[in-house]
Formats: C-alpha cells, structure tokens, sequence
C-alpha cells in the first residue's frame, strides 16, 4: 500500500506527501521488526499497544466510512470494545475455543443490554446490526494477529511479510506490465480495482512464493536450528510447502485488498482515514490481512505446530 501510493505521489510531484509516507513507513516497520525480533518487555509492550491501537482505529474507521452512506452504528463503543479485546488477548493465553465462545457471548450480550435500555428501538435494530457486522467482519479477523503472535512472533512475522510482499510485487509487475503493453494489460477486476492486472497477480505470486521458500527454513523448520533433526519427522518443509503457503497468503491478501477496494469504492472515499500520517489509515495498512490472519492460525492450529 505504501509503495503504491509512493509512487502516485512521485507521478503528481508531490514531494512533500511522498516524504512524509516513507518517513511513515519507516518508522511503522522498525518498531515492527523491533516487537517481533526482540523478546524484551518493551517489544512485548509495544506489540500491545500497536495492536490495541491498529484494532480501535480499524473498526472506528470502518464506521466512518459506512456512515456515508447511511450506515451508522455504535461507533464509540464497539471500537472501544475491539480494543479492550486485543488487551485481553495480548496479556493472557486463551484457548481459540474460548475464544470463538467468548466473542460470541460479547455480541449476544451487546444485543440483550441495549435492547433493553435503548428507548428508540427501532433505531437500535439498525445501529445494533451496523455494529456487529463492523465487530464480526473487521476486528475478530484481525484479532487472530494476536493469536499468532502468542504462538511465536516470528511466525507472525513471516506472514505479514509474505503477504506484504506479494502486495508490492504485484503493483510493481501490474505497472511494468501496463507500461509494455502500451497501457493494455489484462485487467482482472476493473469495476472494483481497475489498476489490479493478471500480470500483476502473477508477479505478485511468484514474490510471495520466492519469500516463502527463503524465510520457512528459519520459521519452521527445526532442522535448520538443531542439524541432528535431519531426516526425522520435523524435517519436512520442501519446496511444494512453500508454494502452498506462499500461494495462499498471496490470494488471501489479493483478496483482503479488494474487500477495502469495494467498501472504499462504495463509500465514495479514498482512504480509510488519516491516523498514520502521509499514509492514510490503519484499515489501509492492515486490508490485506484480514483473511490472512485467522486462515494462517488455522494453518498453525491444525497443520504444523
């Protein structure tokens, strides 16, 4: 996202933007990098609040947009409760069963107590329904961040990297291809996101997938830790895992980016908001791992650790 928006600003000649993006950029990917790589308490800390932070303005920014088209819900106070979700999440281990279980008791019971003490309840229906589709849509993928993180950070690392990655090679494959086309490369979704090509798609994959294949020795693989695992049950990670992997975070990331392409799109906006500055908002940081979270943490919960 980032990347792409560079260059916009670099096309226009607005410097000025294009600095305070990558100064942005910058400074959001150290402390980043610092969170996953380290295992202080400071890192440990500042993992909690990016992700607090990323949860409250990702749902409080979600609303503003659907308010433009008359969508109003409970924005205050769902946006405090996805964040006050992450806080649990980040400080105490939670079984995902729990989880699922837990999630579905806070809804239930956001509709139970203000049914009854909301006077106009035919407005409520309207604001109740609003918050809950924002809840269940935006702020439970994104809490799956958290559980992969609790697993190890460094597998939450290599999915936002992979994903990322494969954001950025297919922007820059789609533009190179466009500009050897004569403009005419094959567009895969022009009503929804007319610079997204099938050229793109496929530079995009073949980045995920190379990035794959370079960082699961060092992620999963135990071998390449412990030598003396060589050829036992652990020793497993293979070229066909790194496609599978790497195919899959590509997709799901293509597809979280189209998922905020349509809402922006059909909200008449063309950022989320302006919280990071020169970039944008935290959904336009974070659109791509929406569906990559939780299927990753399915992938961790029921094929590999």
């Amino acid at each position: 996202m980032h990347i792409k928006r560079a260059a916009a600003d670099l096309a226009e000649g607005s410097t000025m933007t294009f600095l305070l993006r990558t100064i942005s950029f910058i400074i959001l990917v150290s402390l980043f990098l610092f969170s996953m790589l380290s295992k202080s308490i400071p890192a440990q800390l500042l993992f909690a609040v990016f992700a607090t932070t990323s949860a409250f303005f990702v749902v409080y920014e979600t609303f503003s947009m659907i308010e433009k088209i008359n969508k109003p819900g409970f924005k205050a106070v769902t946006s405090t409760v996805a964040a006050l979700m992450i806080v649990f999440m980040a400080f105490y281990e939670i079984q995902i069963m729990m989880f699922l279980i837990a999630i579905v008791f806070l809804v239930v019971g956001m509709w139970v107590l203000m049914l009854f003490v909301y006077e106009d309840r035919d407005k409520y229906v309207d604001k109740a329904v609003n918050s809950q589709g924002v809840f269940m849509m935006v702020a439970v993928p994104l809490s799956f961040l958290v559980l992969i993180y609790r697993v190890d950070p460094l597998l939450l690392l290599f999915m936002v990297a992979v994903t990322k990655i494969g954001d950025t090679g297919a922007y820059v494959f789609g533009s190179l291809s466009n500009k050897l086309l004569g403009g005419k490369n094959h567009k895969v979704v022009p009503r929804i996101s007319p610079n997204k090509s099938y050229e793109g798609v496929i530079g995009g994959l073949i980045c995920s997938v190379l990035l794959s294949y370079i960082l699961a020795k060092y992620v999963f693989d135990p071998v390449s830790l412990n030598p003396d695992l060589t050829g036992t049950a652990l020793d497993k990670h293979t070229i066909h895992f790194s496609l599978l992997v790497g195919g899959f975070l590509f997709f799901g990331g293509f597809a979280g980016d189209l998922v905020e392409s349509v809402l922006k799109r059909t909200c008449g906006v063309k950022d989320s908001g302006n919280a990071i500055p020169g970039m944008g908002g935290f959904f336009d940081f974070l659109d791509s791992l929406i569906l990559n979270a939780p299927l990753f943490y399915l992938y961790l919960l029921y094929f590999d650790v």
